[in-house]
Formats: structure tokens, sequence, C-alpha cells
């Protein structure tokens, strides 16, 4: 009887499983903000990213993904930013916009803390 109950149990993740699909970046250090929303309040300036990688070129259904995101701070304390992603995998297809918020706590003349929100 307990064979079954594991076998149940393991049937189980196998149908009941969901995974997501999460695109690959290689640009973490220039842009940390497509990991990390609080990181956009890294930079003083309003930012711009095009972002555009393709795998396996020449082959059909090859993954591609572009990303175009915006952020900059409001003022002192808050922040500002959005993505678009648009990622292509074989037959899958996906489009994603992200807004993100950031709001910095000044702790002292060279620490802040910086919470943020992304939906």
């Amino acid at each position: 009887m307990r064979k079954y109950n594991i076998l149940f149990v393991l049937l189980s993740f196998v149908f009941l499983g969901n995974a997501q699909q999460t695109p690959i970046f290689n640009h973490n250090f220039e842009n940390p903000w497509l990991y990390n929303p609080a990181a956009i309040t890294n930079s003083e300036f309003t930012t711009a990213s095009l972002l555009n990688r393709q795998q396996w070129v020449g082959f059909e259904g090859a993954p591609k993904t572009t990303v175009l995101g915006i952020s900059g701070k409001v003022n002192e304390k808050h922040a500002l930013g959005f993505r678009l992603m648009q990622d292509r995998e074989n037959i899958l297809k996906r489009t994603q916009g992200l807004l993100m918020y950031a709001y910095t706590i000044k702790i002292s003349e060279e620490q802040r803390l910086t919470f943020s929100a992304a939906g």
C-alpha cells in the first residue's frame, strides 16, 4: 500500500505541476532591473534599454527574446519604470508588460533602503 501512495504522490506532481518559462538574460550587470525592480533607483537619470537575444540562429523555432524597458526617478524617494517583453520559443509566444515602483528611505549619507513592487 505504501508503494501506491508514493506512486500517487509522484504522479500527482507530473499532472498537477505548473512550471514557468523564464527568459535567460546575460545583461544582469547593465540592467539589474530585469530581475530586481528595486534597482530602478540606482541611476540618477531616466534610462531606456532595448535588448534582443536570439539562440540557435538559423534553426526553425529558435528562442528569441526582446525586451524594452524605461525607468527613472520621480523624485528623491520615488521611482517608476516599465518593461515590455516578448518571448518566442518554437510554437509558444508570450508578451508581457510589467510596471515597477520603488520607494527609497535614506538611512545615512551613504546608505539607503529601497522597497519595490512590480506587477
